[in-house]
C-alpha cells in the first residue's frame, strides 16, 4: 500500500530543515531512491533537506541503500540515522542547535 509522502519545515533561529519522506507499508529500493532524489531536488531551493522513508518493513537491499545515500530509516516507529551525508546535516546536529 502506498501512502502520501510526507515534507516536515522547521525553523530555528534563521535556520531551514526540511525532512521529505516516503510513506509506505513495505518500503523497497526504489522507496528510498525517491526519497534521496527528491530530497536532492528541493536542496537546491536553498533548505537543507533530509531524506528518509517510513513504513512498517524494509527489504535488505533497500536497507543497504538507505545507509549508502545517506537516507533515515523510519521502521514501526523506530528512527535509525544514516551515516553524516555529503551535506553534513543531520537532525541530531539540528536538535543540539536548540
Amino acid at each position: 500500500m502506498q501512502l502520501k509522502d510526507i515534507i516536515l519545515k522547521r525553523r530555528h533561529r534563521e535556520r531551514g530543515l526540511m525532512v521529505l519522506s516516503e510513506v509506505s507499508s513495505d518500503l523497497d529500493r526504489d522507496d528510498v531512491l525517491h526519497a534521496a532524489e527528491r530530497a536532492a531536488m528541493l536542496s537546491k531551493l536553498g533548505t537543507p533537506v533530509l531524506p528518509a522513508v517510513a513504513g512498517n518493513t524494509i527489504t535488505e537491499r533497500a536497507a543497504a541503500i538507505a545507509h549508502s545515500r545517506h537516507v533515515w530509516q523510519i521502521l514501526d516507529g523506530h528512527a535509525i540515522e544514516p551515516p553524516a551525508g555529503a551535506t553534513g546535516h543531520t537532525l541530531t546536529e539540528h536538535r543540539h542547535a536548540d
